[in-house]
């Protein structure tokens, strides 16, 4: 699978921005490509702020949810910080029931909220 045109990576003031642009986070390989995207750019640019915005995701399984936690540990490894923002309702309810809501992850109802949460 390619991992091109998987993340839209933008830099809002010195937040790092990783929007996800699949609306069905849910195979495998696209989930592991997405994730190798992600950390590839971490590992070239090592942003301090990151936000993972899920503005479009309407899909997500739970191996999404070990991609972020490898994506969140590669972050903390070199001292950055991940944020997640613009789920629907129903992905949020999966990190609340899983207790990653608030614990492992800080998540907020939108993109812009994750962002300015490191102003």
């Amino acid at each position: 699978m390619s991992t091109k045109n998987l993340v839209h990576f933008e830099l809002r003031s010195s937040v790092a921005v990783a929007r996800l642009l699949h609306e069905k986070l849910i195979h495998l390989p696209l989930i592991m490509d997405l994730g190798n995207e992600i950390l590839t750019y971490l590992d070239a640019n090592r942003p301090m702020q990151l936000v993972v915005s899920f503005d479009g995701v309407n899909r997500f399984g739970t191996e999404a949810i070990n991609m972020l936690l490898r994506i969140r540990g590669a972050a903390t490894a070199y001292g950055g910080t991940v944020r997640l923002g613009g789920m629907t309702d129903g992905i949020r309810e999966a990190f609340s029931i899983l207790r990653l809501d608030g614990t492992i992850f800080d998540i907020f109802s939108t993109t812009d909220d994750a962002v300015a949460s490191f102003q």
